[in-house]
């Protein structure tokens, strides 16, 4: 190590570079001295122990071209005083860099950072233009713990549930600003020590066995007359024969329909994994009658012209709405006919295993859902008696002695498509249910 000289102007200009690092330090300033790499850039730096004693920590001050030695000295000495009270000088530089950032920039930083689903990235662009717009051109240094709490309080007045979601959201927006070193702490902190957030109720809304008569024989006596209506009933159909969640079904697209080996494919579902299903007569039936209306899409529901800014539907609550009203039942949601299908599955007796493949449940044991995956045949006579199990809540047929009741019902309605056959009642009157021929199976 070279012996400490006092560092002056004249010290500056005599600076050459050699083949190695060399420093040189000053002895008037204990821990200030000049670094001399071999590319010939010096800079100032400073050297001391955190707190006195703890781990040597090396600052650079900025370079011998770009700063005078009198700043250079007042520079090093605040960082040496930073140093050895235990204060790094790397965070004190670094805040007083983001200082000024606003909230819209950690928002866009955050986004562009993380690998997020279209799904979620439109969600949480909504949450913010819904819920924190009033922060954009705030610094994130300037929102405080008690005006997020206030917030919250104000956003759970409306919704719980929403609520949450932003909050949610805005926690991990604030995590991501402590972890880059703008903030030092999480002002979401109080709202969550605090205990004020509550539970979201959960949902558990479905179309009652004892409604799904109701519904479906609106449903199939609905008027679809607009382009936006048929595209949702077929995608509620899609829905109600498979326990497809809202997004998975309406995002389908045509490059994963395989009308030789009849079946589909949901890519990037919510657990992560790509998702293959069997089509029905029912399901079949409706692709084809959406092929129709391909005209050059990439997705099966596709929306015609109008300003949307996804190209498939997005949301078809409306008619899903005009159709609970028909049938005279509670307003269901789209998700709320996955629930139905669920519980639907439960009603005809479908074990476990067969149930959480088709709905595409997180968790299935690995070899039953290898075995299932490989086995769509089973899967298939599994969603057909789901398919039939819904025709049979329908009366169709008035002749009297026979069931009004038979399989086949929903596609013939809908899509006319196959036959109606009546069935003469038992004895006991039971009903008796023909199954379709075999070779019109996959008529249509």
């Amino acid at each position: 190590m070279s012996k400490p000289i006092r560092i002056t102007n004249a010290t500056l200009r005599s600076l050459t570079a050699r083949e190695k690092d060399y420093f040189i330090r000053d002895s008037q300033l204990r821990g200030f001295h000049i670094k001399v790499p071999p590319s010939g850039r010096a800079v100032y730096q400073v050297e001391a122990r955190m707190s006195g004693v703890g781990k040597t920590k090396k600052f650079k001050i900025a370079s011998v071209k770009e700063m005078d030695l009198s700043q250079a000295r007042e520079k090093a000495v605040e960082a040496l005083q930073n140093i050895r009270a235990g204060i790094d000088p790397s965070s004190i530089k670094k805040a007083r860099e983001f200082e000024g950032m606003k909230f819209s920039t950690i928002f866009e930083d955050y986004i562009e950072n993380k690998d997020l689903k279209e799904s979620t990235l439109k969600e949480y662009h909504s949450l913010y233009r819904g819920r924190m717009q009033h922060w954009a051109r705030k610094r994130v240094t300037d929102i405080t713990k008690h005006e997020i709490r206030d917030w919250f309080n104000q956003g759970r007045r409306k919704t719980v549930r929403q609520a949450n979601k932003a909050f949610t959201l805005l926690n991990s927006l604030m995590n991501y600003a402590q972890a880059t070193e703008i903030i030092d702490r999480n002002p979401c902190e109080l709202v969550t020590r605090a205990g004020l957030r509550q539970s979201s109720p959960k949902r558990d809304t479905i179309i009652s066995s004892e409604d799904l008569g109701k519904f479906w024989t609106a449903f199939t006596d609905f008027d679809f007359q607009k382009d936006s209506q048929k595209v949702a009933r077929d995608v509620m159909v899609l829905q109600l024969c498979t326990g497809l969640r809202p997004n998975e079904a309406r995002s389908l697209k045509w490059a994963t329909v395989d009308f030789e080996r009849k079946k589909f494919k949901v890519l990037n579902t919510k657990n992560g994994s790509d998702h293959e299903l069997p089509m029905t007569q029912l399901t079949y039936a409706m692709f084809r009658e959406r092929q129709k209306d391909k005209d050059g899409s990439d997705y099966v529901f596709r929306i015609k012209g109008g300003k949307t800014k996804t190209p498939h539907v997005t949301d078809y609550r409306k008619t899903l709405n005009k159709i609970c009203e028909l049938a005279e039942i509670e307003r269901v949601r789209p998700h709320d006919l996955r629930r139905t299908v669920a519980t639907a599955l439960n009603d005809i007796e479908v074990g476990y295993a067969n149930k959480a493949h088709i709905m595409n449940h997180s968790g299935v044991h690995i070899t039953a859902s290898a075995y299932i995956q490989r086995n769509l045949d089973n899967i298939r006579k599994i969603l057909q008696r789901l398919v039939d199990y819904y025709d049979l809540k329908i009366p169709v047929i008035e002749d009297e002695g026979y069931s009004p009741y038979t399989t086949g019902t929903i596609r013939y309605k809908i899509y006319n498509i196959g036959e109606l056959s009546a069935d003469l009642l038992s004895p006991a009157e039971s009903r008796v249910v023909s199954s379709m021929a075999e070779d019109e199976y996959w008529e249509g």
